[in-house]
Protein backbone atom coordinates (compact mmCIF):
# COMPACT_ATOMS: atom_id res chain seq x y z
CA UNK A 1 0.00 0.00 0.00
CA UNK A 2 1.37 3.54 -1.06
CA UNK A 3 1.15 6.21 1.42
CA UNK A 4 -1.26 9.28 0.73
CA UNK A 5 0.06 12.35 -0.49
CA UNK A 6 0.03 14.24 3.18
CA UNK A 7 1.86 10.96 4.80
CA UNK A 8 4.54 11.07 1.84
CA UNK A 9 5.03 15.45 2.24
CA UNK A 10 5.48 14.29 5.89
CA UNK A 11 8.42 11.66 5.33
CA UNK A 12 9.92 13.41 2.70
CA UNK A 13 11.02 16.09 5.11
CA UNK A 14 14.95 16.53 5.02
CA UNK A 15 14.63 16.49 8.86
CA UNK A 16 12.48 13.26 8.93
CA UNK A 17 14.63 11.23 6.39
CA UNK A 18 18.19 12.07 8.21
CA UNK A 19 15.87 11.25 11.41
CA UNK A 20 15.42 7.96 9.67
CA UNK A 21 19.16 7.75 8.77
CA UNK A 22 20.19 8.21 11.82
CA UNK A 23 18.12 5.84 13.27
CA UNK A 24 19.15 3.28 11.12
CA UNK A 25 22.76 3.94 12.09
CA UNK A 26 22.16 3.64 15.71
CA UNK A 27 20.40 -0.06 14.90
CA UNK A 28 23.03 -0.75 12.70
CA UNK A 29 25.47 0.15 15.51
CA UNK A 30 24.24 -2.45 17.58
CA UNK A 31 25.40 -5.73 15.22
CA UNK A 32 28.30 -6.97 14.78
CA UNK A 33 27.98 -5.21 10.28
CA UNK A 34 31.18 -5.48 8.23
CA UNK A 35 32.05 -3.41 5.52
CA UNK A 36 30.76 -5.14 2.44
CA UNK A 37 28.05 -7.10 3.68
CA UNK A 38 24.96 -6.74 2.34
CA UNK A 39 22.35 -4.79 3.48
CA UNK A 40 18.42 -4.69 2.10
CA UNK A 41 15.94 -1.34 3.12
CA UNK A 42 12.20 -2.71 2.90
CA UNK A 43 10.07 0.40 2.03
CA UNK A 44 13.25 2.83 1.22
CA UNK A 45 11.04 5.47 0.67
CA UNK A 46 13.12 8.54 -0.95
CA UNK A 47 16.60 6.73 -0.22
CA UNK A 48 17.87 9.05 2.38
CA UNK A 49 18.49 6.23 5.03
CA UNK A 50 19.78 3.81 2.92
CA UNK A 51 22.20 6.20 1.00
CA UNK A 52 23.48 7.45 4.77
CA UNK A 53 24.04 3.66 5.52
CA UNK A 54 26.08 2.78 2.10
CA UNK A 55 28.10 5.94 2.94
CA UNK A 56 29.11 5.73 6.61
CA UNK A 57 29.00 1.84 7.10
CA UNK A 58 30.32 0.70 3.34
CA UNK A 59 27.72 -1.55 2.75
CA UNK A 60 26.18 -3.16 -0.77
CA UNK A 61 22.94 -1.56 -0.07
CA UNK A 62 19.83 -2.33 -1.71
CA UNK A 63 16.57 -0.38 -1.19
CA UNK A 64 13.05 -1.77 -2.18
CA UNK A 65 9.95 0.42 -2.23
CA UNK A 66 6.49 -0.25 -3.62
CA UNK A 67 6.11 3.56 -4.80
CA UNK A 68 7.65 4.42 -8.13
CA UNK A 69 7.84 7.70 -7.60
CA UNK A 70 9.74 7.13 -4.16
CA UNK A 71 11.83 4.95 -6.10
CA UNK A 72 12.52 8.03 -8.67
CA UNK A 73 13.74 10.14 -5.66
CA UNK A 74 16.05 7.29 -4.16
CA UNK A 75 17.95 6.49 -7.51
CA UNK A 76 18.53 10.45 -8.11
CA UNK A 77 19.86 11.45 -5.01
CA UNK A 78 21.99 8.21 -5.25
CA UNK A 79 23.51 8.80 -8.58
CA UNK A 80 27.31 9.02 -7.27
CA UNK A 81 27.03 6.69 -4.69
CA UNK A 82 28.25 3.25 -6.31
CA UNK A 83 27.80 0.77 -3.92
CA UNK A 84 23.77 1.07 -4.09
CA UNK A 85 20.97 0.18 -5.72
CA UNK A 86 17.15 0.95 -5.95
CA UNK A 87 14.41 -1.08 -7.00
CA UNK A 88 10.39 -0.76 -7.39
CA UNK A 89 9.38 -4.39 -5.31
CA UNK A 90 6.76 -5.01 -3.21
CA UNK A 91 8.03 -6.10 0.43
CA UNK A 92 5.85 -8.92 0.31
CA UNK A 93 7.24 -10.74 -2.09
CA UNK A 94 10.80 -9.86 -2.09
CA UNK A 95 12.79 -11.48 -5.63
CA UNK A 96 15.94 -12.23 -3.94
CA UNK A 97 17.40 -15.75 -2.77
CA UNK A 98 16.95 -16.96 0.66
CA UNK A 99 20.21 -15.82 3.20
CA UNK A 100 20.92 -13.20 0.77
CA UNK A 101 21.45 -10.49 2.92
CA UNK A 102 23.28 -10.25 6.28
CA UNK A 103 21.25 -7.12 7.56
CA UNK A 104 17.09 -6.18 6.62
CA UNK A 105 16.17 -2.56 7.59
CA UNK A 106 12.73 -2.01 7.82
CA UNK A 107 11.20 1.55 9.62
CA UNK A 108 7.63 2.16 9.94
CA UNK A 109 6.51 0.42 6.65
CA UNK A 110 4.51 -2.76 8.35
CA UNK A 111 1.79 -0.95 9.69
CA UNK A 112 1.12 0.38 5.74
CA UNK A 113 0.69 -3.72 5.28
CA UNK A 114 -2.29 -5.37 6.35
CA UNK A 115 -0.66 -9.27 6.40
CA UNK A 116 2.41 -7.42 8.11
CA UNK A 117 3.46 -11.08 9.79
CA UNK A 118 3.56 -12.14 6.16
CA UNK A 119 6.27 -9.11 5.14
CA UNK A 120 8.31 -9.26 7.98
CA UNK A 121 8.17 -13.51 7.55
CA UNK A 122 9.64 -12.69 3.73
CA UNK A 123 12.31 -10.41 5.63
CA UNK A 124 13.27 -12.94 7.55
CA UNK A 125 13.94 -15.17 4.89
CA UNK A 126 16.40 -13.13 2.68
CA UNK A 127 18.53 -12.59 5.64
CA UNK A 128 21.07 -15.08 6.60
CA UNK A 129 21.56 -17.37 9.38
CA UNK A 130 23.57 -14.91 11.87
CA UNK A 131 22.43 -11.73 10.19
CA UNK A 132 20.11 -9.30 11.91
CA UNK A 133 16.95 -7.62 11.05
CA UNK A 134 16.44 -4.03 12.01
CA UNK A 135 12.81 -3.56 12.70
CA UNK A 136 10.57 -0.18 13.89
CA UNK A 137 7.18 0.42 13.43
CA UNK A 138 3.93 1.46 15.39
CA UNK A 139 2.35 -0.31 17.71
CA UNK A 140 -0.76 -0.02 19.34
CA UNK A 141 -2.05 -1.77 22.31
CA UNK A 142 -3.97 -5.35 21.59
CA UNK A 143 -7.26 -4.08 22.43
CA UNK A 144 -6.71 -0.91 19.84
CA UNK A 145 -4.94 -2.83 17.63
CA UNK A 146 -7.99 -5.17 17.58
CA UNK A 147 -10.37 -2.25 17.60
CA UNK A 148 -8.34 -0.79 14.40
CA UNK A 149 -8.89 -4.14 12.56
CA UNK A 150 -12.42 -4.25 13.41
CA UNK A 151 -12.51 -0.58 12.17
CA UNK A 152 -10.49 -0.62 8.92
CA UNK A 153 -10.35 -4.09 8.12
CA UNK A 154 -7.52 -5.50 5.63
CA UNK A 155 -6.49 -1.87 4.80
CA UNK A 156 -3.76 -1.21 7.45
CA UNK A 157 -1.76 -4.01 9.04
CA UNK A 158 -2.10 -3.74 12.82
CA UNK A 159 1.49 -4.93 14.79
CA UNK A 160 1.06 -5.05 18.46
CA UNK A 161 4.03 -6.11 21.20
CA UNK A 162 2.53 -9.45 21.71
CA UNK A 163 2.43 -10.21 18.22
CA UNK A 164 5.54 -8.85 17.72
CA UNK A 165 6.65 -11.18 20.38
CA UNK A 166 5.13 -14.63 18.83
CA UNK A 167 6.52 -13.74 15.59
CA UNK A 168 10.64 -13.26 17.06
CA UNK A 169 9.97 -16.24 18.96
CA UNK A 170 8.66 -18.38 16.05
CA UNK A 171 10.62 -17.37 13.58
CA UNK A 172 14.56 -17.99 15.26
CA UNK A 173 14.76 -14.81 15.84
CA UNK A 174 17.17 -13.61 19.15
CA UNK A 175 16.70 -9.88 20.40
CA UNK A 176 19.87 -7.95 20.32
CA UNK A 177 17.97 -4.39 22.13
CA UNK A 178 14.64 -3.07 21.88
CA UNK A 179 13.27 0.02 22.55
CA UNK A 180 9.22 0.01 23.16
CA UNK A 181 7.50 3.24 23.85
CA UNK A 182 3.42 3.84 24.14
CA UNK A 183 3.42 3.91 20.50
CA UNK A 184 6.16 2.87 18.46
CA UNK A 185 8.76 -0.41 18.60
CA UNK A 186 12.25 -0.73 17.56
CA UNK A 187 14.04 -4.22 17.77
CA UNK A 188 16.99 -5.28 16.85
CA UNK A 189 17.09 -9.17 16.11
CA UNK A 190 19.86 -11.78 15.23
CA UNK A 191 18.87 -14.72 12.88
CA UNK A 192 19.46 -18.20 14.43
Amino acid sequence: MTMGKLEKRFVNDVGHSRGVARHAARMLRQTTVQPEQMYLDVGCGNGVAPIYVAKTFGLHVTGVDVDPQQIALAKTAAQSVPNIRFLCIDGRNLPFADGEFDVVFSNKVTHHIPNWRDALAEMVRVLKPGGYLLYADLRLPAALARLGKAVAGNRYGFPNLPAIDHFVMSNGLTAVYQSIGPLQFAGVFRKE
